[in-house]
């Protein structure tokens, strides 16, 4: 209220007489902290730990960082292995929220000192959901049952060690969100990455074009019935591709089976194309 009206020695002496909840409970953590003999022989060696807990947060987000943004981006060398890096980061913070909740949380409230493991997490959840809106799927209902696993999975590492603090809620509600964000994107992206299948090909006919707007533009060609689609099918492509292809051009695509059994489909060359282009160059300079 002091920033929308002006005040006077009388409102601040009144003030002043205010708990302030949220200090209280962080004096109250740190001196927990300060008394628990796991983290060291004395209150000096346990205070350093929470400055080497905060440090290991500040390096786990920044791996988490690199590893979103090789996992999306090419010439960062195999995109799986940097999914994998995103899972491992995942994993470590899950091991740390349970074997020191003295020292570290998650999606934790400001008050709370201890160091924050959620910012690698939601960055890794992140990596996953870019990594995963190239992705097109011939039905979400056969990819539903293994984000639904994972999102069981994730609730079960983070949930358990946050009901052992007062201020749980904003916790547990970051950890509902991220996790359905983590499992949507792990699960799309381990489905296209981890795919071994070789393709079945099909040819369809660009029949139409638009752009979606809004806080995001969106590029859509509208492809004349083909394969798994009967109906036929909008498809969200770059703008590169979208610039490519105007009305009535065919378009190649390839339909893998999923390593999660989620069927997915892409943009392949055109079956036979490459010796037809073969063909037209004179042979005295093949």
């Amino acid at each position: 209220m002091s920033n929308y009206f002006a005040t006077d020695d009388a409102y601040r002496e009144w003030f002043q007489q205010i708990t302030n909840l949220d200090q209280r409970d962080r004096d109250a953590m740190l001196a927990e902290i300060a008394q628990d003999e796991s983290l060291g022989a004395t209150q000096e060696d346990r205070v350093a730990a929470l400055t080497r807990a905060r440090q290991i947060s500040y390096g786990l987000a920044g791996v988490s960082i690199v590893a979103a943004i090789a996992v999306n981006a090419p010439g960062f060398g195999q995109p799986i292995y940097w999914a994998a890096a995103l899972v491992l980061i995942a994993l470590v913070v899950v091991a740390l929220a349970w074997m020191r909740p003295q020292l570290y949380g998650v999606f934790k409230s400001k008050s709370d000192p201890r160091a924050e493991l959620g910012t690698a997490w939601m960055i890794a959840a992140f990596g996953f959901l870019i990594s995963s809106s190239g992705s097109h799927l011939v039905s979400y209902s056969e990819i539903f049952p293994a984000i639904a696993t994972v999102f069981v999975l994730v609730l079960l590492a983070f949930l358990p060690p946050m009901f052992k603090r007062a201020n749980r809620q904003q916790g547990i509600i970051g950890s509902i969100i991220f996790g359905l964000l983590f499992s949507y994107g792990f699960s799309l992206t381990a489905n296209q990455l981890g795919d071994k299948s070789a393709p079945s090909n099909y040819v369809a006919t660009v029949q139409g074009k638009h752009i979606s707007s809004g806080r995001s533009k969106t590029n859509y060609l509208e492809l004349a019935p083909w394969g798994p689609f009967p109906d036929g099918n909008s498809m969200s492509v770059s703008s590169q591709t979208y610039a490519e292809y105007e009305l009535g051009d065919q378009i190649c695509l390839g339909v893998y089976a999923g390593a999660l059994h989620a069927s997915w489909y892409g943009t392949v060359t055109c079956p036979g194309l490459q010796q037809q282009i073969q063909d037209l160059i004179p042979k005295d300079t093949k």
